[in-house]
């Protein structure tokens, strides 16, 4: 237990300064657009006055560089510094949860008080988001999901090589084009889809979470420590 206490205080103290900027320049980048969407609405090319759509992305692409170099450099310098992989995972697995619910509130605050703030002010927004908790939920999950997923296509990286990690990217991009094609590219974020169906789709998404968590500790367990 003091291991995994360890683990996860080092996992903390190594992305806290970078998430903190993140999350920072992104609110600064918000009240901006808010300020903007309130005084001159004629430069803000976003009809549905949903500025905080683009937030979603960023979020995105921090949580995948994150995952990135949870595989490629938390691992070796982790298991240099002596903890086991199966404390490794153990911190691995609560850092992606905790910080992808702590991002999915940050983001759900972040959309629901710019939405109240623009209704304060005479401005009724198009498309209103999902209710709280669909929206928090279906958030989370999609993060997590690509955190450990880039956090398991680091560890192949890192195991077996760049051509064996560039073939499961290619895999990956056809999976991602394959879906978006059969499902019409329907985005679960922006609009108010907060019944049952879009409930399962999220539910079948956290699935798909645990079997990459269990796939990521099958190439961890016995990979091994390189240093540079």
């Amino acid at each position: 237990m003091a291991t995994y206490r360890n683990t996860m205080r080092f996992m903390w103290q190594d992305s806290y300064k970078a998430l903190r900027v993140f999350l920072a320049v992104l609110l600064l980048v918000d009240i901006g657009l808010l300020v903007f969407q309130i005084k001159w609405p004629h430069l803000v090319d976003n009809p549905s006055n949903n500025f905080y759509s683009p937030n979603y992305g960023a979020i995105g692409i921090f949580t995948l560089v994150s995952g990135l170099l949870t595989a490629t450099v938390t691992f070796p310098l982790m298991l240099s510094l002596g903890s086991t992989r199966k404390n490794y995972i153990a911190g691995v697995l609560s850092y992606g949860v905790i910080s992808s619910a702590g991002l999915a509130l940050f983001q759900t605050l972040v959309a629901y008080g710019g939405t109240a703030l623009l209704e304060l002010w005479g401005q009724l927004s198009e498309s209103a988001p999902a209710s709280f908790l669909t929206l928090w939920y279906t958030q989370f999950t999609i993060y997590l999901l690509i955190f450990l997923l880039f956090t398991l296509l680091g560890a192949i990286f890192y195991r077996y090589g760049t051509m064996p990690g560039l073939i499961a990217i290619a895999g990956l991009i056809f999976i991602l084009f394959f879906t978006a094609n059969t499902s019409g590219g329907t985005g679960l974020t922006d609009k108010d889809i907060s019944g049952w169906i879009l409930l399962q789709a999220v539910h079948y998404l956290l699935g798909v979470c645990v079997l990459l968590a269990a796939l990521l500790w099958l190439i961890i367990r016995r990979a091994t420590v390189r240093t540079y």
